[in-house]
């Protein structure tokens, strides 16, 4: 993606608001996923979950995603909390199996704004 945003702050300050706005503005769908769901879940799960969220990415093009939670890839990368090493793949495995979903709808290519918070 050539696109992506990091939105910090304190729990309550209004990220999701923000992108909402802006989606509404903008007249684009806003789809939301948990990281904490996919990045802390087997790898089985996660996968799964992974493929089932770019599909759902490629076929509401254009589109923004809220990835919510962001931080527990990181976590997991560190092997802190629940999270494995094996589990840090997680977000380079988003972007792969966006970029094979949008290729195969050619129409929606580069039409993902992907926000992480």
């Amino acid at each position: 993606l050539r696109v992506s945003i990091l939105l910090h702050g304190a729990q309550g300050s209004g990220k999701r608001e923000v992108v909402r706005a802006v989606a509404d503005v903008l007249g684009v769908d806003l789809i939301e996923a948990s990281v904490a769901g996919m990045a802390l879940a087997s790898r089985k799960q996660a996968e799964e979950a992974t493929k089932s969220l770019a599909l759902e990415c490629a076929r509401n093009a254009p589109a923004i995603v809220l990835l919510r939670h962001i931080h527990l890839t990181a976590m997991a990368e560190k092997g802190q909390g629940e999270g494995t090493p094996e589990r840090s793949v997680w977000m380079s495995t988003l972007e792969d199996e966006l970029h094979s979903a949008l290729a195969r709808n050619r129409s929606s290519e580069g039409r993902l704004l992907l926000v992480g918070s």
